[in-house]
Formats: structure tokens, C-alpha cells, sequence
């Protein structure tokens, strides 16, 4: 692991919000510094640097930025004890950002490469995660990025010359304004984002490009549907989605099936895990993955068979809906049942270590850097 720098500057955010909390994963807020490794067909993954964000350049003439030959992962990094910081399933990224760069044709990142470099860099600036505002994280942002420069779309084993993995720190707050509060969405039946055969269940940056034109007509988050029947829901514009349906003996926690067109979130696998250990007023939980279909949906709202909704991340974590938009109408969901946020609670419970994690969810950085001549 080398050390290219050890300019570092004071920590500060110069950005907040009007009620005093961190935006989301804004650049005026970074932490100074990032890790960076450089891949070549001849040498394959160099060794980690960990250097100044400023410093990294990447011309617009690349394979990267061209043809959104880019995949990434988004996780986050939690205040344990007085000074001790936590992450959130992080095999589970390790294992995914390989998969994606596999299915992107891009060179798959050795898992233990990847929790080394992402160790040592939370580390390294362990000092910017919020601890002193409510509800702070350090968000991280993984990536490897084609950076071959030219324009020219061929095989790779021609036109791939030159990779980066990085990482990149966001102190950040909740990834909704306005703080804990329910929001509104709208399944979008025109838009669509994802094909049978594509890359939608990678971590590509096409996905979230392809999310941008349904998102500026609308005021709120999307829920886009199948391309083939526009009827099938499948997956947010930047979230996994559920709904919780309620009978007399049972709670079902309902979301789509990966189906290939679905992105596996972290977030969603951990609701799918916690749920069915809990009891909620005085009820037990299932979960089911199978196809939902719009008229469904609006059906079960209408009769009231389904109680509660919420959006699934890793920088929304369980965001609860209160209002969704089908077909140009608003329809309102009940938010007097306990479910949505008695498993917010179980989530960020853990997470910021209020509750015990039964689990094995957390693992704790260890320091590596304290002796370093930054520190001194």
C-alpha cells in the first residue's frame, strides 16, 4: 500500500442543509483523499495509492466516460463506540462490483484487493465521518472505470488498455431531504430503463443515466416497469422496492423477483433476512419474491389489504411511501401500521449499534495508520 501524500486539511462541511444536517454525497463535502489502483493488460492490478481526489484527472476522451464503461458500488461507513467506525455487509459489495465488472467486460477486482484498499482508506480519513450530526455516515463510493483514452468502440482485448479502481468519501446524511420523513412515488408505465438480456441487474452507470429523462417529469422518484408488458413493476431509479401486504394472521413482505432486469440490493437481501425474525403487533412476518403487476398493486391499496410501502437502499436504507402516482392518480397508503418502521428500526438499529447484530452484518476498520507521520 503506498502513501503519495500527506496534505490533508481540516475537517468541515462547508455544505449543509437549512435544519443543520449533511446533503447526501455532495463534492463540496468530500473527504480529501481517495485510493486508486491502475490495471494494464501486461501487468494487470497495480498496487493501491491512496492520494489526494484533486490529483486524479481522467480525460472525457475515454472508454469510461464515451461508452459508460463504468461500474461501481455504493456503501457506507457508521460511528461505533467513541472512535471506532463500522461497515455494513461489505463482502456482499466486494462480491457484487466482481460481478458487475465480470458482466461489463471489464477485469474483475480480487475481493481481498478490494476489502484491503476500502479498509485502509475509511482508515486513512476515518476522521471525516460525522459523528456529531445525527444520523451522519460516511458514504463510499467504489468504481472501476475504463480510463483507455480515444474514442472507438471494438473489442476489448483491442481497445482496453488501461482500468482505475477507486474510492472515493462522502460524509453524508439521509439520501432524502427534509429527514425521516414518507415519500411520494410514481410508477412510470412510459419510461422504461431495463430489457430481458441487458445489464440491468449490474451496477453499471447506464442504469442510472437511463433513469434521468423519466426523472425529470416527474417531481417524484420513479418506479419503472417491465418494457415488454409496462405492467410488471421492477426496480426504482435508485432503490429496490416493497410492499407490505397484512391479514389477519400474517404480514407478507412482497417485492419483485430478480429476474435479471433487477439490480440485487444489499439493502433489499437484508430486509428479506431480517424480516421474517421479527414480530409486529403481535404477528409474524413472511417475505415473498414473485411477479407484481400494477393493476395488483393498485387493487390491494385501494381495498387496503396492503398497510405500508417503502423504498430499499443503501443511501435510502428504508425510506417508507406514503403516497404512490399510478396512471396520472395519487393514491394514499396508510401509515398508521407499525410495520415499516419497526423494520427501519431493526435495520438502523444495527447498523449504528443500538441493537444487537445477531447477524454478523458489521465489520469493524482496523486502525492501521495511527503510528503514520499524518497523525504525529
Amino acid at each position: 500500500m503506498k502513501i503519495k501524500t500527506t496534505e490533508t486539511r481540516p475537517v468541515e462541511y462547508p455544505l449543509l442543509n437549512e435544519d443543520g444536517s449533511l446533503p447526501f454525497g455532495k463534492w463540496e463535502n468530500r473527504a480529501p483523499h481517495g485510493i486508486f489502483s491502475i490495471w494494464t493488460p501486461e501487468k494487470g492490478w497495480g498496487e493501491p495509492e491512496i492520494d489526494s481526489l484533486e490529483k486524479v484527472l481522467i480525460t472525457p476522451f475515454s472508454n469510461g466516460v464515451q461508452y459508460a464503461r463504468l461500474v461501481f458500488e455504493g456503501m457506507k461507513a457508521f460511528p461505533y463506540g467513541e472512535d471506532g467506525v463500522r461497515l455494513f455487509r461489505p463482502g456482499e459489495n466486494a462480491r457484487r462490483i466482481s460481478r458487475s465488472a465480470r458482466g461489463m467486460v471489464l477485469p474483475e477486482l480480487p475481493e481481498e484487493m478490494f476489502s484491503e484498499a476500502l479498509n485502509a482508506i475509511v482508515d486513512y480519513d476515518r476522521e471525516w465521518l460525522p459523528r456529531q450530526i445525527e444520523g451522519g455516515t460516511l458514504y463510499i463510493r467504489p468504481f472501476v472505470l475504463d480510463v483507455t483514452k480515444g474514442v472507438g468502440v471494438g473489442k476489448v482485448e483491442k481497445s482496453m488498455k488501461e482500468v482505475m479502481f477507486g474510492i472515493g468519501l462522502f460524509p453524508s446524511g439521509p439520501y432524502f431531504s427534509g429527514g425521516l420523513k414518507p415519500i411520494s412515488l410514481t410508477i412510470d408505465q412510459y419510461h422504461t430503463r431495463s430489457s430481458p438480456g441487458g445489464n440491468s441487474d449490474k451496477k453499471w452507470g447506464g442504469n442510472y443515466g437511463g433513469a434521468y429523462p423519466a426523472m425529470e417529469n416527474s417531481s417524484n422518484p420513479i418506479v419503472f416497469c417491465d418494457p415488454c408488458d409496462h405492467e410488471t413493476i421492477l426496480e426504482g431509479s435508485v432503490f429496490n422496492i416493497f410492499f407490505v401486504y397484512k391479514n389477519s394472521w400474517t404480514y407478507n413482505v412482497v417485492t419483485p423477483a430478480l429476474n435479471g432486469q433487477i439490480l440485487s440490493g444489499i439493502t433489499r437481501d437484508t430486509v428479506l433476512r431480517v424480516s421474517p425474525d421479527m414480530t409486529v403487533d403481535g404477528l409474524p412476518v413472511a417475505v415473498d419474491e414473485r411477479t407484481l403487476k400494477v393493476p395488483e398493486i393498485l387493487e390491494y391499496i385501494i381495498t387496503g389489504k396492503i398497510v405500508g410501502a417503502a423504498v430499499t437502499g443503501t443511501a435510502a436504507v428504508v425510506t417508507p411511501v406514503d403516497k404512490i402516482v399510478i396512471k396520472g392518480r395519487e393514491h394514499t397508503l396508510d401509515m398508521t401500521d407499525p410495520f415499516v418502521g419497526a423494520l427501519r428500526e431493526k435495520i438502523t438499529g444495527i447498523q449504528f449499534g443500538r441493537v444487537p447484530d445477531d447477524y454478523g452484518f458489521m465489520v469493524e476498520v482496523p486502525r492501521r495508520f495511527l503510528g503514520h507521520k499524518r497523525f504525529k
